[in-house]
């Protein structure tokens, strides 16, 4: 038994184009939102899936349950393109195996949706997002980190590890959802409709650096707004132009985001603080009669967002007692939670490996919010562990090496044969 298991992590490595060659196939999709990209990814996952022996379901969201739990996030809330979201159809794609004996069941969660590429012409060459280019060691293209990548890892390393089931005990599940990127509702979807056995743990392949993760943070938007006078400009004071305003309000933003560094007692320079969306006046002659400051915050679950907020509450308070007017905070955007449900056997597991193949894997936060905080609803621990770096995911040129593939198809085959029992 060890040989084969052995040769399961061996073939890994030496057949590293049949992987690529997947990822490829799956990125030259580019399914974004609203195109038949996301379709076409799907029937790529169904079809390697049902290759793969293993029992394959496709079906298609039910919106109206959907809307019905508490879980639900409102797409048509963006507005633009996404007012339709609830009369598209979404497809969703769940395959599993039930091994000979019990044991733990593991669920391998992963989105094939990708975020829209808006700067075209940042990108290196004409086409490059969706060409899946291998060169240099690296596969090129939106979605290579975020979380194609991850997936096509499940779908290799089930292929190569299909021979050892009939010795494995307990279960695997396979979830490939949309619309993570919006939200969640495909893997609320798949928690709606959950197969018979009990779910033991559920790991996801987002973008982590190789770095095991036991928590995630949350997702929490709001504006910052203030009012202004439009008079004629000569007549102005300084405070008639909302604009005025901004160096404070981005002061106390960034006061916060130290603020939240301290409590979370963070271990690297990453920020829980945004605020990447200012609109202010509409003529350069006028003063601005209103400036808005749309905010995110990346809060890990040890900070509460009602401390956050009361303490911002209270600074904006202090710094405006001078002003004429006061900034107010409006609802925008979207909350959810992060997550700490986490599964230290899966995390054991997953860390050994590592060290059994020459790599020190790291173990912290997942610095982002993603579907982990939904498995958390449901009771269902979940671990964060994938290929591919958070710093490109979403950029110009994103891009995943091959060695990062390789080394995670690696460590996540070795984990897994030890929780299924397959080898000692």
């Amino acid at each position: 038994m060890r040989a084969e298991t052995g040769a399961v992590t061996d073939a890994l490595r030496s057949d590293s184009e049949e992987l690529v060659a997947l990822l490829q196939e799956l990125v030259r999709c580019h399914p974004v939102y609203g195109t038949p990209g996301q379709q076409a990814v799907m029937d790529v996952a169904e079809r390697h899936l049902r290759e793969t022996g293993l029992a394959v379901r496709r079906f298609e969201v039910d919106h109206e349950a959907l809307r019905r739990s508490e879980h639900y996030v409102d797409v048509t809330a963006f507005g633009g393109e996404f007012t339709t979201y609830g009369d598209v159809p979404r497809d969703a794609v769940s395959a599993w195996a039930d091994f000979p004996a019990d044991g733990p069941h593991v669920v391998l969660n992963g989105h094939v949706d990708v975020e829209f590429v808006t700067s075209p012409y940042s990108w290196d060459r004409p086409g490059l997002w969706s060409s899946g280019l291998a060169a240099d060691g690296r596969v090129y293209g939106r979605g290579t980190c975020d979380m194609l990548g991850g997936v096509a890892c499940y779908l290799y390393v089930l292929r190569k590890m299909a021979p050892l089931f009939d010795r494995a005990r307990g279960a695997v599940t396979v979830q490939i959802v949309l619309d993570e990127e919006i939200g969640g509702n495909g893997t609320l979807a798949q928690l709606l409709e959950p197969r018979g056995k009990p779910v033991d743990v559920a790991l996801i392949a987002e973008p982590s650096d190789l770095t095991v993760c036991e928590q995630t943070r949350g997702f929490h938007q709001f504006a910052i707004h203030y009012t202004g006078e439009p008079v004629h400009m000569v007549f102005a004071q300084p405070f008639d132009n909302a604009n005025r305003a901004l160096p404070a309000l981005i002061g106390a933003l960034e006061e916060l985001d130290a603020w939240v560094a301290d409590q979370a007692g963070s271990r690297t320079a990453r920020r829980y603080v945004m605020y990447g969306d200012v609109r202010g006046g509409s003529d350069a002659a006028v003063p601005a009669e209103s400036v808005e400051l749309r905010v995110t915050l990346a809060l890990p679950p040890q900070v509460g967002v009602d401390e956050v907020m009361r303490r911002l509450a209270d600074d904006l308070a202090r710094l405006s007692q001078s002003w004429p007017r006061s900034p107010r905070i409006r609802d925008y955007g979207l909350r959810f939670p992060g997550s700490e449900l986490s599964d230290e056997p899966l995390v054991e597991e997953l860390l050994a490996a590592g060290r059994r193949h020459g790599m020190l894997l790291l173990r912290d936060e997942f610095p982002s919010a993603c579907d982990a905080r939904l498995f958390e609803a449901f009771g269902i621990p979940s671990v964060v562990f994938g290929p591919g770096s958070l710093r490109r995911a979403h950029s110009s040129d994103e891009w995943v090496d091959v060695s990062e593939l390789v080394d995670y198809c690696v460590v996540l085959a070795e984990a897994l044969m030890k929780t299924w029992g397959v080898t000692s």
